[in-house]
């Protein structure tokens, strides 16, 4: 069984990255999304080898708000499938707050198993 994701998005220049969250499963950013809880789960290899992890963003504001064409810029460890997850997340979930429309942001995203 898989965890869910623990991870803080905080984006450079004070903007911040929000993941859409209420009691019920959030609409996603564009149609062809996976589903809220297929989208938020620990990548499986990483939680199989226990390990935690971060990945650094840079992603394209659209003129709605969302987040596109995201880039992995670092990811620490790598083959763990951290990259992976967090690009998904970003782009079907995150909407930054204070980020210029048709502008880039770039923003680390840490991942933690629960101890």
């Amino acid at each position: 069984m898989n965890h869910v994701v623990i991870f803080t998005a905080i984006a450079l220049a004070a903007s911040v990255c929000a993941v859409r969250a209420s009691a019920a499963d959030p609409t996603p950013n564009r149609p062809d999304c996976p589903s809220w809880r297929e989208t938020h789960y620990y990548p499986e290899k990483a939680q199989r080898n226990g390990v935690d992890g971060k990945v650094v963003l840079t992603c394209t504001v659209t003129a709605e708000g969302h987040l596109t064409g995201c880039a992995i810029v670092s990811e620490e460890p790598a083959n763990q499938g951290f990259g992976r997850q967090a690009v998904q997340t970003a782009e079907c979930w995150m909407k930054p707050r204070g980020a210029t429309p048709l502008g880039s942001i770039t923003f680390p995203m840490e991942y933690h198993l629960p101890r």
